[in-house]
């Protein structure tokens, strides 16, 4: 898992759950879009990037690092492949625009229904432990 999409993916979800939770009581709602991979020019430049820093590592880093990081280049090359295209995001959040009573949470792109299980899982393991150190029933 890479730290630095999750961490600010987890953070903008639970921003979303708090202003639920304090502008629900005045009527207002908020809708979450959670992305899964968007084929972006972002993706191609952190491919060249890795694959000009494989070339320019030297031997004793390379030794070190080049079987890691080519599996992360072939995994990325893969994710890549099923990456959903900009025009489908937009034509969802068009969509929830126009719908008169909308859910709060919808998902697209790849990987983005596991990343909701996964956040859905783990919060419920978390209250669990929780409670269970409070000693509480859950």
């Amino acid at each position: 898992m890479d730290y630095r999409y999750h961490a600010p993916d987890f953070s903008v979800n639970y921003l979303a759950r708090t202003l639920n939770l304090e502008l629900l009581p005045e009527g207002i709602r908020n809708i979450l879009i959670r992305c899964g991979g968007i084929k972006t020019p972002s993706v191609a430049r952190s491919e060249k990037e890795l694959a000009v820093r494989l070339g320019k590592m030297a031997k004793e880093k390379s030794d070190i690092y080049k079987a890691r990081l080519e599996k992360v280049l072939k995994d990325q090359v893969k994710f890549d492949s099923k990456r959903t295209e900009p025009i489908e995001v937009a034509k969802l959040i068009r969509k929830v625009l126009l719908l008169k009573n909308s859910k709060t949470r919808y998902q697209i792109g790849h990987m983005s229904k596991l990343g909701h299980c996964l956040k859905t899982f783990l919060n419920r393991g978390l209250i669990r432990l929780w409670r269970k150190e409070k000693g509480k029933v859950c």
